[in-house]
This record gives C-alpha cells, structure tokens and sequence, in this order.
C-alpha cells in the first residue's frame, strides 16, 4: 500500500497520518497525528472478515484479549478501496517474545502456553457455523502435502516414515477433539506487556481444527527460528515441556492429546515442508526439522499427566 492509498482510506476514519510503516504485504502500520497506533489491513472478502468480526466479538465477551477493529466515520468497521477490502485495528501495547526468550525464560514458555488455553476456552463454546474451514489432518498430510513432497524430493527415509505413520495420523484425525482454533499460533501473533497477555492478533486462518496443532504450532514457530544454533536448538525440548506444561496446568489435555505432541510436531513440518517445496533452502530446512523431531521422539513424549 502507497501513503496515498493509506491517507485515502484513514481518512474514512478520521485519522490524519503523521507515519506510516510497511509491516506485510497486506498490512501498514499507521501513527496517527493524536498520538495513537493503528494497524490498517487488507483482508481477504468481506465474507472472511464477517467471520473474524464474530470470532473476535465473541472472544472479548469471553474476557480474552484480542485486536480489535476501528469503526469508521460511517459507522463500519470494513472499508472498500479500489476493489479491495480492508480493516482499521488497534495496535496492542507491547512485543511478542523472541525465540531466544522463550528458551532462555522459564516465564515466557509459562505465559506462552496459558494463553493458548486461555484462548482456546474463550473459543470453545463458539459455534462455528457458515463459511468456516473444516480441516482434516489425515487428507492434508497424504491427500496432499506428502503427495506434493514426494515427487523427486522425498528421501527414501522420509517416505519410509510417512508409511509407518500413516495408520496413526489417521486415526488421530478422526479421534482427537475439534473446535475453532487460531490455526497460525506464531509466537510473533501473541503480543506481551509486563508479563501480562496484551492480546493475540491475526485469526485470518482461523479454522476447526484440533487445540493440539495451535499448541505444536506455536512450539516449532520457535524451532524453525533457531534450528541451526546447536546451543538454543538443544534447549527447545525442554521449553516444549514447559509449554505443555503450562497449557495443561490451565486447561488439561486428554490422555490422547498429549501422546499425539509429537506426531502434530511431524504433521506439522509435513505442511510446511509441502508449502516450500518450490524453495530448495527452506524445504530443506523444514524437512531437517521433521527429521530432528522424529529421532527426539523420546523427549518429546508426553504419555503421562504432568
């Protein structure tokens, strides 16, 4: 988005820009000339962002603590520009932790994974009817994404492993609970300020899916940014624990769920592994990690109640 286009569309709401800053390819943030920050976003349909606009109205009903959406001078919180559509939020004092954080702080795993079971309850009685996506594992991992990895850059030890993992993934597909998740648990999508939770921010993937790939999600978004630091990447077992730990503390798993961490880990890096195969670098690093979290099955085992 160009000054001109942001100044176009902020003025519908009657801001006057003193700065802009690109953070995305479909988000700018903006400071406005009253001393307040704002985050203007394009979205994807107005459909999408009706069901966001439910999802965030109910979880703030719940007292979970989510980004909100500005009301414009018309009274609307979508806007349209030049065909498109786009959204006016509040930005969300604070800062999300650092990989390094989150290995290094015992506080910050502890805060990571109560939040996401904060989260979670808050969306548990959300009835997610009319346009929301409905995921199944087994079919993403061997209706596609290993469909995808396998033509000419699977290894042979990669597609033994997906074999004997099939009958397993499958039945997880069908046994563990659902409800409407997050679906991109980024450590950098969790804003902290004062050890506290400030918000959680950009549910535009949100979808019905399994608690557990939001909880394994948020503890590989750390992995992959310190995977090839021997020293941090030996700690990441033990900040998992504390993650799930945490979670659990706030919001017990079943027995099912926390024997399937691992195997979530691997559906997981499947996804990502499928979604760059077209760039050699990151395939190869994604797929580096699906095999590092495959021979470490034994420290990421969690059979037991915590």
């Amino acid at each position: 988005m160009n000054f001109i286009n942001v100044e176009q569309m902020t003025a519908k709401y009657g801001i006057n820009i003193v700065s802009t800053k690109t953070l995305t390819e479909r988000a700018t943030l903006i400071e406005a000339d009253n001393g307040k920050t704002f985050v203007l976003k394009q979205k994807e349909s107005m459909e999408a962002f009706q069901r966001e606009h439910e999802l965030l109205w109910h979880s703030s009903t719940k007292g979970f603590p989510v980004q909100q959406p500005v009301v414009s001078q018309t009274n609307h919180c979508l806007i349209h520009h030049q065909n498109k559509c786009y959204v006016m939020y509040t930005y969300l004092k604070g800062k999300p932790f650092s990989s390094a954080e989150c290995l290094q702080d015992p506080i910050a795993s502890t805060l990571l994974g109560t939040s996401i079971a904060n989260m979670h309850r808050s969306l548990y009685s959300f009835e997610a009817n009319g346009g929301w996506k409905h995921s199944n594992l087994y079919q993403m991992v061997y209706g596609f994404a290993v469909k995808g990895i396998v033509t000419g850059m699977c290894s042979e030890r990669l597609g033994f492993i997906y074999a004997l993992l099939e009958e397993k993934i499958k039945m997880l597909s069908t046994t563990l609970p659902k409800q409407l998740i997050h679906r991109d648990a980024h450590i950098h999508n969790m804003i902290f300020h004062d050890n506290e939770l400030a918000g959680v921010i950009d549910f535009d993937l949100a979808e019905v899916n399994h608690k557990l790939f939001d909880l394994c999600y948020c503890a590989t978004s750390v992995l992959s940014e310190v995977f090839y630091n021997d020293e941090l990447r030996e700690m990441w077992p033990a900040f998992v624990h504390r993650l799930i730990e945490a979670y659990d503390h706030e919001w017990a798993l079943s027995d099912s769920e926390r024997s399937a961490v691992w195997y979530m880990m691997l559906i997981i890096q499947t996804i990502f592994m499928a979604f760059f195969r077209k760039d050699q670098a990151l395939f190869e690093m994604n797929e580096a990690m699906f095999l590092w979290i495959y021979d470490h099955q034994s420290v990421l085992s969690f059979d037991k109640p915590f």
